[in-house]
């Protein structure tokens, strides 16, 4: 009983200490305001932000595996097969995920425990603002955010769960085009550029997705005429998945032709990325990411 007591004692002790935290914070912000002389529309708005993260922080639905401290003992491969499970549900909504995982699972698996992150957003938090060098896709697991292009704040672009964000980073070198925040409390996943790359270079489909990358920048150069047209939402849904079905006929073509065809220099699939890589305006050759 005495071992009962004594935990409920130490936390009461802990949530009086947050409160007293928190309380301790917002007289600071407070004060800062007033003393500065900072403008009340400014202020209510600063202040109503950091309200809304303070509450959305402790409203977030779930545990990231970061959170749980028993994860960092476990091996290897079931560490990859929790990450597979988790996270391939919701990065097999883009198409060319979707074609990876059934022509070669093990890379999926792959990119699943090598590529992916998790994050959260609070309300009103920026996840990335136009002119930041980009280095990660975003997908939204569940939440509720906004897109805005450029500098422009007036015609925000939805974004919710199955919308991919900056997808152009794993393929191009880029930067941010607009700015990213949530509107409610998010919970997202990112596909990091140097884990998709350490894949590709690890799996037997690096060349499938080799195959789709050169068709993508393709299809961004033909639709985005000047660098005012791009934004981190230039490809739906209906061009990416017809690009990944085109680069899966192609490599799967490369595979057939590579069984019967023996090469000693150069293999069918090569040939197939530089036919792939015909077209490509001049402009635009600073987009296009690890050489051939």
């Amino acid at each position: 009983f005495s071992s009962f007591l004594s935990s409920i004692t130490n936390a009461m002790m802990y949530l009086r200490k947050v409160s007293e935290q928190r309380t301790t914070h917002k007289g600071q912000v407070r004060r800062y305001i007033t003393e500065r002389r900072v403008s009340l529309e400014l202020g209510s708005r600063i202040y109503t932000f950091l309200q809304a993260r303070d509450y959305g922080s402790r409203m977030r639905k779930h545990l990231h595996q970061a959170d749980v401290a028993a994860f960092k003992i476990l091996p290897e491969s079931l560490l990859s097969k929790l990450r597979y499970e988790v996270h391939m549900p919701h990065l097999q909504l883009h198409p060319l995920f979707l074609h990876l995982h059934e022509v070669d699972e093990v890379g999926a698996l792959n990119v699943c425990h090598m590529t992916v992150s998790e994050i959260s957003l609070s309300t009103g938090q920026e996840i990335f603002r136009y002119g930041d060098v980009a280095t990660r896709m975003y997908y939204l697991v569940e939440g509720f955010a906004q897109y805005f292009i450029g500098h422009d704040d007036s015609e925000p672009f939805p974004v919710r769960p199955g919308i991919f964000v900056s997808e152009a980073v794993l393929w191009t070198q880029w930067e941010h085009k607009g700015r990213f925040v949530g509107v409610t409390p998010c919970d997202l996943s990112t596909v990091s550029y140097e884990g998709l790359l350490k894949v590709a270079q690890q799996t037997v489909s690096g060349d499938f997705l080799h195959v789709y990358a050169r068709l993508f920048r393709r299809r961004l150069v033909e639709l985005c005429s000047t660098m005012e047209d791009l934004s981190d939402l230039c490809l739906d849904n209906v061009e990416v998945s017809k690009l990944a079905k085109d680069a899966r006929r192609m490599y799967e073509m490369g595979l057939r032709k590579k069984s019967t065809v023996k090469l000693h220099t150069e293999t069918v699939v090569t040939s197939f990325l530089r036919q792939a890589a015909t077209g490509f305006s001049d402009g635009f050759t600073w987009m296009i990411r690890g050489g051939s």
